[in-house]
């Protein structure tokens, strides 16, 4: 996860885009939280592959079984207090994947690409 994104009330500006104030709460959760919370985020994406891209936001196919499962809900339980502009969804039906969706007002996507790093 990018810290320089990841600031209290930070003005996020993207090239190509207007400028967009997303408020995330870097004090919503502790060091030792913050350092599970990348660890989880990194296992996640290295799991999900590419994202398929929404309108409003990104999905990510997650494995069905229990601890990919787990691992989904651990990473929305920490992210949705650091940043409650965002809304998330786990799917699972009888396909081979679940699906983590994060959804956001406009302007989101650049932001999710640069917080969660994606190309």
């Amino acid at each position: 996860m990018n810290e320089q994104i990841f600031l209290d009330h930070a003005r996020v500006r993207f090239p190509h885009h207007e400028p967009t104030l997303f408020t995330c709460d870097p004090n919503a959760l502790d060091a030792a939280a913050r350092t599970r919370h990348r660890e989880v985020t990194r296992e996640l994406l290295l799991q999900a592959g590419a994202p398929r891209e929404l309108p409003d936001g990104f999905a990510f196919a997650v494995g069905v079984d229990r601890a990919s499962l787990e691992l989904a809900a651990e990473f929305v339980s920490r992210e949705r207090l650091c940043c409650p502009f965002l809304a998330f969804r786990i799917e699972a039906d009888r396909g081979p994947d679940a699906w983590l969706t994060l959804t956001g007002p406009s302007g989101v996507k650049p932001f999710l690409r640069a917080e969660l790093e994606l190309a």
